[in-house]
């Protein structure tokens, strides 16, 4: 009966076997979900009906064996050792005459995209010393073979075998779009690496927990930006290798939660320094040098990166978007004298509410209170002349403490992208899309990998889908303000978290404002 249907007909049904994917299942905030902490799970097996099938007939066998392994989930090294031994399989010269097997020495060129956990560490289940012997050589076997590799995303350590195997001379794929979870504390090795040419064709670049070293730097934009030796870069860049003109978007995730703190003063450095080594040595000797900003090294390291990437945004005429993701800081604790007054009114304990987060059909109460709220400021400043807070203006309240010192943090953050998009807008002539992100609650873990490996796996992942389709937190302020509140037990009031901004200015001025507390 298949036989009478057109084998272009069987291998689009056979393509529906597969679990459909939300492409924005690992956006966060999710786009059409109820609150900030809203994701869909992760498909438990994508593969059990094309493996029924499979088994149906050979027609169907060898239909489905494109859609089997297009885009394999590689959970444990047994898998990842399995699929290692089936390409070399294939690849071995054939000993006796007569027809292969349908498919067979074409299973490499299936794998589109592939995900692969860290195997040089600790075990993961299901997983033995044993399997752990064969990670390399199965690594080396699927960069060897596998040419048409389009996605990858990789957990890594500093220098594991997973990184050094992908940036190998003998690597035949360039994929486009990259994901590289580094799981130390130090950046990769950059600068050590035997082959950048996997790296040549990006389009899409996301390094988790890495701050983008000066070789890294150098190599994405196709110019040397400092003097120091830095391996093979320059030499992959005069061959052409540098993704400077392909690269569309970079994301840059769990960077310092201060990342932008007092960027505005460290560009400010950045050129006076520029000017002063420009003097010779006499007008050097009478001028004292300019002073670096003073902060923790590891903001200056990616404040470094970054501005080194926006002064030769000239130089990624393609790059349209950029995000930046900074570690969470933790929600604050609940207002306590809100719950103290609560305790005392209540009468019953059918009248005590669930802890829980506000949702998007709270959504009209928020911003009624954001209105009332412009409505008072607006009356302030008429009443002060616009002057501001006068000498004797009121202590601040328990809730304004609570939340001043967060408040504070999130002006300097959009500041210092403010700055971040002046800087770069002076560099090129179209400026691209930056937003600053929020972190994932768990940090990108395993289950948030699988997740978000599955959304630019999608059949729609040709647009921004997954982490791409983030929105600004700032942005967030107004498009949906309620995500960062929530209502405890006692409570009769919905109150600031601080995990998102509360207010954001525009750069004309315009600052929109939620109240921290928000009567139910």
């Amino acid at each position: 009966m298949t036989r009478a249907l057109p084998a272009e007909l069987l291998a689009r049904i056979v393509t529906y076997l597969l679990p459909s994917i939300d492409a924005c299942a690992s956006t966060l905030p999710h786009p059409s979900g109820s609150d900030l902490e809203y994701a869909p799970p992760v498909p438990s097996n994508t593969s059990a009906d094309l493996l029924s099938v499979c088994l149906s007939c050979s027609l169907l066998h060898e239909l489905a064996q494109d859609a089997l392994y297009r885009a394999p989930l590689v959970r444990t090294l047994k898998a990842l050792n399995l699929l290692a031994s089936t390409i070399a399989a294939d690849a071995k010269p054939r000993t006796s005459p007569g027809p292969s097997r349908s498919g067979s020495g074409q299973r490499a060129t299936m794998v589109r995209a592939i995900h692969l956990s860290p195997g040089d560490g600790l075990l993961q289940p299901g997983d033995t010393l044993a399997d752990q012997n064969g990670y390399k050589d199965s690594l080396r076997i699927m960069f060897d073979h596998a040419s048409e590799l389009d996605l990858i995303w990789l957990e890594h350590r500093q220098a594991g075998a997973a990184f050094l195997e992908l940036l190998h001379p003998h690597t035949v794929c360039r994929p486009r779009r990259l994901t590289l979870s580094n799981l130390s504390f130090s950046a990769p090795p950059f600068s050590s690496i035997q082959s950048l040419a996997p790296l040549s064709k990006l389009t899409h670049l996301h390094l988790i927990k890495i701050v983008p070293p000066p070789a890294l730097i150098s190599f994405v934009v196709g110019e040397a930006i400092h003097a120091e030796e830095q391996g093979n870069v320059p030499e992959s860049i005069s061959k052409g290798l540098s993704p400077c003109g392909s690269l569309e978007c970079l994301r840059l995730s769990l960077l310092p939660p201060d990342a932008l703190v007092e960027f505005e003063a460290y560009v400010a450095w950045r050129r006076a320094w520029k000017e002063y080594e420009q003097l010779d040595p006499h007008q050097q000797a009478q001028l004292p040098a300019p002073r670096a900003p003073l902060g923790p090294a590891r903001r200056f390291a990616v404040q470094e990166a970054l501005y080194d990437l926006a002064v030769r945004a000239a130089r990624l005429p393609r790059l349209r978007l950029v995000l930046l993701e900074l570690s969470p800081l933790g929600s604050l604790a609940p207002p306590s004298s809100l719950f103290s007054t609560a305790r005392q009114s209540i009468v019953s304990p059918k009248a005590v509410l669930e802890d829980r987060r506000a949702q998007v059909s709270d959504q009209h109460t928020f911003r009624a209170s954001m209105r009332t709220m412009q409505h008072q400021q607006e009356a302030m400043t008429r009443d002060d002349g616009g002057l501001g807070q006068s000498e004797t203006a009121p202590m601040p309240t328990r809730e304004e403490l609570r939340t001043e010192e967060r408040d504070r943090y999130w002006r300097l953050i959009e500041a210092g992208k403010h700055a971040l998009v002046r800087l770069w807008g002076e560099s090129c002539d179209e400026l691209p899309d930056l937003r600053v992100v929020s972190a994932r609650p768990n940090g990108h873990d395993r289950r948030e990998g699988f997740l978000d490996y599955h959304c630019q796996t999608a059949a729609s992942a040709g647009a921004d889908v997954g982490c791409w389709a983030d929105a600004d937190v700032f942005e967030l302020v107004d498009q949906s303000p309620f995500l960062s509140y929530r209502a405890d037990d006692l409570s009769r009031a919905w109150y600031w978290t601080g995990e998102l901004p509360r207010s954001t200015t525009s750069t004309a001025g315009e600052t929109k404002l939620i109240p921290s507390l928000i009567p139910l």
